[in-house]
């Protein structure tokens, strides 16, 4: 009988010893993630390559796969005003393999001038931000103002003759050329273009009044007085444009504007993995390197842990929605 005991207890041993072998592997899989020569996370990004998004999640991409022991490939999944990208991401596993890399307009604009397919409180874990940037409101030298304040006043004297383009309805530039018509009282006509490297040429040509555009890209149209920087829309002068107001400076403080990117994962994630990303994301945007290459793209790191990037983006979210309404951007 005891014999019997005996083997039953040393039967049962075994069996738990197996299961907890078996079990271990799952256990540390959200801190492993993905070990080296494994399976590379997917970096989404929403846009095509070469533009700012894509720019900024390349230069984060590879210390930060080193960070976490992987390979990061960028993929860009264009689409619908980054709403491709968001559907995919919706749709994946939440083991921290495929990670979005989202801006200001796709997260926080598009879904309150249109119907999209998630939820942004719902859909997605939120890992940290990761830059923030001003615009600058450009014009064609041609057309004659040389501060905001004489542009302003040049479209209330021409009103509904003039316009201003942007890089596609629910974009950055988009949002911030309706809080600039409704906090001026100016009449300006809203042209989309597919991006603001589109919407260049007849900008330049005078055909379109007026642009807000991320600074790196009409630099040397400004150096070369074909466009005239009117001011910028972050809370302080840009390091590349010091004798430039922002607007605040220019007589129109509710006009600040600072679109931003941030890095988010599907729904569901395991907090410890979270944690672990963002730990690795916070520690590669301090990295000095990392910071001066996104500086020359005319962006600054920004900072948020988890929790901070859930709530700013849910401020973000209803101060564009009270805009939007305002507005009445809302096309269905």
């Amino acid at each position: 009988m005891r014999r019997t005991l005996f083997l039953a207890s040393s039967v049962a041993r075994r069996l738990v010893a197996l299961v907890v072998a078996l079990a271990a592997p799952l256990a540390v899989a959200p801190a492993a993630l993905a070990q080296p020569g494994g399976e590379p996370i997917h970096l989404l990004v929403g846009f095509a390559a070469g533009g700012g998004t894509d720019l900024v999640a390349r230069i984060v991409a590879e210390p930060l796969g080193k960070r976490l022991g992987t390979g990061i490939v960028v993929d860009n999944r264009p689409g619908a005003g980054g709403v491709v990208a968001m559907e995919e991401l919706r749709r994946s596993r939440p083991d921290g393999r495929t990670l979005l890399f989202s801006a200001t307009g796709t997260l926080v604009m598009l879904p309150h001038i249109q119907r999209v397919p998630f939820d942004i409180e719902k859909d997605f874990s939120y890992i940290g931000t990761v830059t923030q940037y001003p615009l600058v409101i450009v014009v064609p030298a041609s057309l004659g103002p040389k501060t905001l304040a004489e542009f302003v006043a040049y479209a209330k004297k021409n009103p509904g003759k003039l316009s201003y383009s942007s890089a596609g309805i629910g974009t950055g530039n988009h949002f911030s050329g309706e809080v600039f018509k409704k906090e001026t009282g100016v009449d300006l006509t809203h042209v989309p273009y597919k991006s603001d490297g589109a919407a260049l040429p007849d900008l330049l040509e005078g055909r379109i009044a007026m642009h807000m555009m991320n600074i790196n890209l009409v630099m040397p149209h400004i150096r070369t007085g074909k466009l005239i920087a009117l001011a910028v829309t972050g809370p302080v002068r840009a390091p590349d444009l010091p004798n430039v107001p922002t607007v605040a400076e220019a007589g129109f403080p509710t006009v600040e504007q600072a679109p931003w990117t941030a890095l988010l994962g599907p729904a569901s994630m395991k907090p410890e993995l979270v944690a672990r990303i963002a730990s690795a994301l916070t520690d590669t945007l301090a990295d000095p390197e990392v910071k001066r290459r996104i500086g020359a793209l005319g962006q600054d790191v920004v900072i948020h842990d988890p929790a901070e990037t859930r709530r700013f983006v849910a401020r973000e979210s209803q101060r564009y929605k009270a805009i939007a309404e305002s507005a009445k951007m809302m096309t269905e």
